[in-house]
């Protein structure tokens, strides 16, 4: 991982880097447990990324739903 503040696609990239080294079977049981560890990291990070985008969506829904609501009460 390179910097704090990948976006969700550079980190779907990232494990699909990782899961591809697994299905090499070139792995040592070290490194393994490695890619295991750097791949649970980028997961956290792109479900973050995922649950905030979420949240944004149901706020911008909320807004919109608001909206038509005082319309029909116009």
């Amino acid at each position: 991982m390179k910097k704090s503040k990948d976006s969700f696609e550079e980190l779907i990239l990232e494990l699909e880097k990782i899961i591809n080294s697994f299905e090499s079977k070139n792995l040592t049981i070290e490194e393994s447990l490695k890619k295991y560890e750097e791949g649970t990291q980028i997961y956290k990070k792109a479900n973050k990324i995922i649950t905030e985008s979420e949240i944004k969506i149901d706020i911008l829904n909320q807004k919109t739903d608001e909206r038509k609501d005082n319309d029909e009460n116009i």
